[in-house]
């Protein structure tokens, strides 16, 4: 990872953190919970491999 995307992970992991603090235990875990499958989906998302342009082999 690029130093550029490091710093905005970290940026990100410090703003969710504040945000979080004075909420009671369940409403954190939910918040992360609901972050994490988020997170899950952006991944699989890119982990995937592009699509393959689809040739014409039709004859003209």
């Amino acid at each position: 990872m690029n130093a550029e995307l490091r710093n905005a992970l970290e940026t990100v992991r410090r703003q969710v953190t504040e945000a979080t603090e004075g909420y009671e235990w369940d409403e954190q875990a939910e918040f992360f919970g609901e972050l994490a499958d988020w997170a899950y989906g952006r991944h699989e998302a890119l982990s995937a491999p592009p699509e393959m342009e689809i040739q014409d082999y039709e004859e003209e």
